[in-house]
């Protein structure tokens, strides 16, 4: 065996790996990295969600020179970040977390997610692409559709707005055995396995969903659905992470800017009408809409 093959493959090996990982990637890129996190940090923290329609598109570009399976596992470790901190800026500034609903939703998809980052690795990286597009393009139209009819409902009603929450009885005392938190839970299936295959953390989806079946204001929606994905998108980023999917030189800088961007965002965020930024949410959801179906025409043409 040669002393090279040795390195690579012996008890050295993957010391080795991580530093040869370390030098792949230069300083440009690292600060693009940097500035990337930082930008979707403080954006998500602040609309809601939009953290893979910023890291994605950007860690693939030349300026980066991701692949699209890098770009998922460190869209991944920014999310865990940006999720985690958020979390914590919500409860602390406005009590704005639920943790029953969290718990229900966060639970199942922390199981689901190693299982997405699984399929994940079994597939090519324009499949991913198609997928994560596909999704954005079919589901962005529905989330916007929720917001309206809840709003229609505000419209009609004396009190505040209940949504599917007046049918479910969302305001009973949480049981395991409720209709509501098997709801919940089955909802964060879908959401951890997607998550851990697509690498995002699906949280325009919870936040749309939260929105449509329970009382809670936007901040606490956005609060809890912080908390909720968080588990799923920590388990999804270290599942990638094993295999060597998300380079460390990258991680690292993104991770930080990312917390501490969502640290400015969701302070800003909590100064703020509740209506502007439901109005925000819908709007940003829409333009994504738009630019994913461009990217999938692009995709899918022969």
């Amino acid at each position: 065996m040669r002393e090279e093959e040795f390195l690579t493959r012996g008890v050295c090996g993957g010391t080795l790996q991580r530093t040869l990982q370390m030098t792949r990637w230069s300083a440009s890129a690292r600060r693009t990295v940097a500035l990337l996190g930082g930008i979707a940090g403080g954006g998500t923290a602040f609309v809601g969600w939009g953290a893979a329609q910023v890291l994605i598109p950007g860690l693939v570009s030349p300026a980066v020179g991701a692949t699209a399976l890098n770009a998922a596992a460190l869209n991944l470790c920014a999310l865990s970040a940006i999720t985690a901190v958020s979390a914590v800026v919500f409860e602390k500034g406005a009590g704005a977390v639920d943790p029953w609903t969290a718990l229900s939703i966060g639970a199942p998809a922390m199981a689901c997610a190693p299982l997405g980052a699984i399929a994940a690795r079994r597939v090519a990286g324009r499949t991913l692409q198609i997928a994560f597009h596909g999704i954005t393009v079919v589901c962005m139209p529905l989330q916007g559709l929720s917001f309206a009819s809840r709003w229609r409902r505000a419209e009609r009603s004396s009190g505040p707005a209940r949504g599917m929450a007046q049918l479910w009885h969302l305001d009973a005392a949480p049981s395991l055995r409720s209709p509501e938190t098997m709801r919940h839970a089955g909802f964060g299936t879908v959401c951890g396995f997607l998550s851990g295959f697509l690498g995002v953390a699906g949280l325009p989806y919870v936040v749309s969903y939260l929105t449509y079946a329970t009382t809670l204001e936007h901040n606490a929606v956005v609060g809890t659905t912080m908390a909720a994905v968080a588990p799923s998108v920590v388990v999804g980023a270290l599942a990638h992470c094993s295999s060597g999917s998300a380079p460390i030189a990258l991680a690292a800088p993104l991770m930080v800017a990312a917390g501490a961007g969502c640290v400015v965002g969701g302070s800003a965020a909590l100064r703020v009408p509740e209506a502007a930024l439901q109005a925000l949410f819908v709007a940003t959801l829409a333009l994504a809409s738009v630019r994913s179906g461009r990217t999938l025409f692009v995709l899918l043409r022969p």
